[in-house]
């Protein structure tokens, strides 16, 4: 599903909110990459900036649960972005979710 890294990426949601998606990532090798921020958005990233539709999902952490902002087509990417940087670390896309 990554472009550039092995990351597993576990989607789950709640017995009391199905609605609500929330996704996991567990990279199999440390992201050495400074600030790294999670962006949710339902276009690709052209290269390494972000798409103008990009959502804010929260300050990357490993095994962090991150709550997805799902619209009617329950689909995008997830993205990966260094903030020191100014690019994209890496992008992944995401098929319609239940």
């Amino acid at each position: 599903m990554w472009r550039k890294h092995a990351v597993q990426s576990m989607f789950y949601s709640m017995p009391d909110r199905p609605q609500d998606i929330y996704v996991a990532l567990r990279p199999t090798e440390e992201l050495n990459e400074p600030d790294l921020l999670f962006y949710w958005t339902t276009i690709a990233p052209p290269g390494n900036t972000l798409p103008e539709d990009a959502h804010l999902v929260g300050e990357y952490a490993a095994g962090k649960a991150f709550l997805l902002p799902m619209d009617e087509k329950r689909s995008g990417y997830l993205v990966l972005f260094s903030l020191a940087h100014h690019l994209v670390v890496d992008s992944g896309k995401v098929e319609k979710l239940p």
